[in-house]
């Protein structure tokens, strides 16, 4: 597998954020219980959080195109994401009052949500743009460390709760995590358009050629579309865990298991011809979709809480690697994946 410098740099970034992430969302619900959170006001930030995420990435996508930077916003990405972790430990100090922790907790899921999804379109892009030839192994890889990155996270999370850590001390701990990872998006990552492209960009032809492409891949981009409707939001399945069968000791290993079953399927469609499949492995995905809906629906227990993890895990690994790789892999013109991906 020939991986570039500049899409190493990038995986080693994904993973350093993710570790800081994982180390604080995969223990969220003792974090929020700490701070004094029902499940029913964490289900809502976080499902509010997710909802408001595809704002800030449709619009990221589409002006990393239209201003030919893709470099921008992830800096931006990251950069807001080193102010808000340390505002997510002022929500733990117990020198403020319980009301303003908690309004300012469930403000900070949100506005979480939606700094993070930022750069995610960025990046892919900027990963295609940066090597056009190998766009499945590239993607994958990246994804392979990113979730392993949150797996980790949430494993060195669970280890530092074990030894009577406090949600600010592992909070704290995880910050430099992040602080390196902007750091190396600064000095290491470079732009994919050059200045020519810059100056030759023509809105007409951007337009034409999102007209062109969309009308050869709608049939892909109405089946994710009504695909992803049925959905169960990863908000409810935390709330059902922690709040219905009282799993708040567990939490950390739901989310170790569920991360962890994300990693080992992308490790697996690496070395798969996503490509050449791609109709198959989005049936796939979807018959795991309406699966883990079943469930849920019919019976709900401990067991199939933890099945449920890792069907969701193995869900979100296919989709995410399937949905990127095809659609792509499919988009040839440069100055229009941040928009089509968005789309």
């Amino acid at each position: 597998m020939n991986i570039s410098r500049h899409i190493i740099i990038i995986t080693i970034i994904s993973f350093l954020i993710n570790i800081s992430s994982g180390m604080v969302f995969g223990n969220i619900i003792p974090i929020s219980i700490a701070v004094g959170l029902t499940g029913d006001a964490l289900g809502f930030s976080r499902a509010i959080g997710n909802s408001v995420s595809y704002i800030s990435k449709v619009s990221s996508a589409f002006f990393s195109d239209i201003f030919t930077n893709r470099r921008f916003f992830l800096l931006l990405g990251y950069g807001l994401s080193i102010i808000i972790k340390p505002l997510f430990i002022l929500s733990m100090y117990d020198g403020i009052s319980q009301y303003i922790r908690i309004i300012l907790f469930i403000a900070l899921n949100i506005i979480d949500k939606f700094v993070g999804a930022i750069r995610d379109i960025p990046r892919d892009a900027l990963i295609v743009d940066l090597d056009p030839h190998n766009i499945k192994n590239n993607i994958i890889f990246r994804r392979f460390f990113a979730y392993g990155g949150i797996t980790l996270g949430a494993l060195l999370g669970e280890i530092l709760f074990s030894y009577n850590f406090t949600p600010i001390q592992v909070s704290a701990i995880a910050y430099p995590f992040c602080v390196i990872g902007i750091l190396l998006v600064y000095f290491c990552v470079p732009d994919s358009f050059s200045q020519k492209e810059k100056e030759s960009f023509d809105i007409n032809e951007y337009y034409d050629n999102i007209k062109s492409t969309i009308k050869n891949i709608y049939p892909i981009i109405i089946g994710i579309t009504l695909g992803m409707i049925s959905k169960i939001d990863e908000a409810y399945f935390w709330y059902v865990a922690a709040y219905k069968f009282n799993m708040v000791k567990n939490n950390g290993t739901l989310f170790i298991s569920l991360y962890l079953a994300s990693s080992i399927t992308s490790f697996l469609l690496m070395y798969m011809n996503i490509e050449k499949y791609s109709k198959y492995f989005l049936l796939i995905t979807f018959f795991l979709l309406i699966l883990c809906n079943i469930l849920m629906y019919f019976y709900i227990s401990i067991t199939t809480i933890f099945l449920y993890s890792i069907f969701i895990g193995t869900f979100n690994s296919l989709s995410d690697n399937t949905i990127n790789v095809t659609i792509l892999s499919k988009v040839k013109n440069k100055n229009i994946r941040g928009t089509i991906m968005s789309i």
